[in-house]
Order: C-alpha cells, then structure tokens, then sequence
C-alpha cells in the first residue's frame, strides 16, 4: 500500500519562490489563506549583480497560497544589486530599515495597499530616484520618521491626492518634486 504524506509548513518555517525568501506568519485555515512575510533575497538571487523585485501579494510554495502581508525588517538593508521594487497590491507594510542603504535602487512602487512603512524604510538610498506612491489619502499612511532619503528627486502620487497632504504629513520635505500621476 502506498500511502501519500503531505509536507505542510508550520509558523516561523522559511521557504524561497523565485528571489525571494518568505517567513509562514500564520498557517492556512479552511477557506482562510496563511500569510507570510518577505524576509529577503533567495540564494539564487543573492549571486546576481542586477536584481528587480516583484513582490507579490499571493505566494504559492507546495501547493498551498498565501497572502504576503509584509516586507520584513532589514530584509535587504545593505542590498547593492537591487534596482528596481515593485510592491504588488495586498502587502500591508515595509518594516523599519526593509529597503535601508539599499544603492543600486533606483525606482520603487509602493501600492496604496501600504499602510504602515517603519522608521527609515527606505533609506539612503543613493541612487533612488523615483518613488511611485499609489495612495490618494497620506492622512491614513501610517509611517516612521525619515521614512526616505532627503533630496530624493522625484515623488510621483495618485491622480487626485491632495499636495497638501504630502505637506502636512511631513513626507513631501524628502522629495525634490512631488508630481501627480495618472
């Protein structure tokens, strides 16, 4: 009799799908999917000299999808090979120092899914150039002091988010120019 033994992944189990590598938050139940967080490059990643991440919001590792909730801390803080981050929709947060001294980065899109970027999230990042913001209410952007570089060229926000919000919230003082964009 040949009998069949699923492999499942508990909490706190890392697994890697593409470049990059994942931490199980919670485990999946009945109709309700696990969720996982970003922990950082995947080896096959690691040996690149050029990088550009796709983060996505549902993950499959054996079978089984999870939701990714959130980058981690640190999870490529010194990172010289990663040039471009896309953040797809559904991920919540980008933990303190997730994207810090990161300096081949040079553009990062950040989906109004965001809710909460820690302190120094995406700092000095010398060659940061663009950051796209999808989000058209700042007020609801919970995030650290000195989230971004100063003198970061160009901050490009949702048609309709008000400037003035990006004053108010202090976030607009790191960007050169703050530009609406379709």
């Amino acid at each position: 009799m040949l009998v069949s033994i699923a492999a499942w992944a508990a909490v706190g189990d890392t697994f890697e799908v593409g470049y990059l590598k994942y931490e199980i938050l919670t485990e999946p139940s009945g109709s309700t999917r696990g969720t996982v967080k970003v922990t950082g490059l995947s080896a096959s990643a690691q040996s690149r000299s050029s990088v550009s991440l796709v983060i996505d919001y549902p993950v499959t590792y054996n079978g089984t999808v999870y939701q990714t909730k959130e980058i981690n801390k640190s999870a490529f803080a010194n990172n010289k090979s990663i040039t471009t981050v896309i953040i797809k929709w559904g991920i919540e947060k980008i933990g303190q120092a997730a994207f810090g001294n990161c300096s081949g980065l040079n553009t990062i899109y950040i989906p109004s899914s965001v809710k909460q970027i820690d302190y120094r999230g995406i700092w000095y990042c010398k060659n940061l150039t663009t950051v796209y913001l999808a989000t058209y209410d700042l007020s609801n952007l919970g995030y650290g002091q000195e989230v971004f570089s100063d003198n970061t060229p160009y901050l490009y926000v949702s048609t309709g988010a008000l400037t003035l919000s990006i004053k108010e919230s202090g976030l607009g003082k790191h960007f050169l120019n703050v530009v609406e964009s379709p």
